[in-house]
């Protein structure tokens, strides 16, 4: 005879052996690891997805101010016969270059001289990376250029800075090609 125990229940088995069961059933510790495990795996292969969507969503949006940008110095320039001195902010909503969004906390309200060059050839900064400037402007030639942050190392950075600015270059240190 199996003893009745409060807030258990009995089951037979098989066999005809009684098996004391809780009320509240929950998972082995296998099952518990198996779950686990696989969580593990499947946030695994979708980090570098994630990662990946946003640097593309940046390099976008970086596509996106370097074009409008340049649109606003050469419309400048249809309608003076020069190149501006200075990025006026006025030029764009809401009164302010465009975020670099590589740095999107570094921004540059109303007109500001963007590190530029006064060489006329030079139409990429030596430097191109975002610890001078997020940006880069050269007044004699009307040139304007996104500095994207350092990656670790020159090929990566420079990978970047042309996916960024929509160029080819294929030395860091090239500032001429157009």
């Amino acid at each position: 005879m199996v003893a009745v125990t409060p807030g258990f229940h009995h089951e037979r088995t098989a066999m005809g052996a009684s098996r004391i069961r809780s009320g509240n059933a929950g998972f082995t510790l296998i099952e518990v690891l198996i779950v686990v495990v696989s969580l593990s795996i499947l946030a695994g292969a979708a980090i570098p997805q994630v990662a990946d969507a946003m640097l593309h969503a940046k390099v976008s949006a970086s596509l996106h101010a370097v074009t409008g940008v340049q649109r606003a110095v050469n419309e400048n320039y249809v309608r003076t016969g020069a190149f501006p001195e200075k990025l006026d902010g006025a030029w764009f909503q809401p009164q302010s270059l465009p975020v670099n969004p590589f740095e999107p906390t570094r921004t540059v309200k109303g007109t500001k001289y963007v590190d530029g060059s006064k060489n006329s050839a030079k139409v990429h900064p030596s430097d191109k990376t975002t610890t001078i400037d997020i940006y880069w402007y050269n007044p004699k030639n009307g040139r304007f250029r996104m500095r994207v942050p350092w990656q670790g190392d020159a090929t990566s950075t420079l990978a970047l800075y042309n996916r960024a600015n929509g160029t080819q270059l294929t030395k860091q240190s090239d500032v001429f090609t157009p």
